[in-house]
């Protein structure tokens, strides 16, 4: 995830990324994401498990 994702979410201004400490903080497109967001969190009971678990692998 940090390898692939974060960058990705990073060039989309979605979270701020600093690489050497790892912080990760809301970006400037932040607010086009967070209704997503909060909507899969209030629903996570409705979600299939298998979006709720870690890949078994790296990717």
């Amino acid at each position: 995830m940090k390898h692939t994702h974060i960058p990705k979410l990073a060039d989309m201004g979605f979270v701020e990324w600093d690489r050497e400490t790892g912080t990760l903080s809301k970006g400037t497109n932040w607010s086009e994401v967070e209704p997503l967001l909060e909507l899969l969190r209030d629903n996570r009971d409705e979600l299939p498990e298998e979006w709720l678990t870690a890949p078994t692998t790296d990717e």
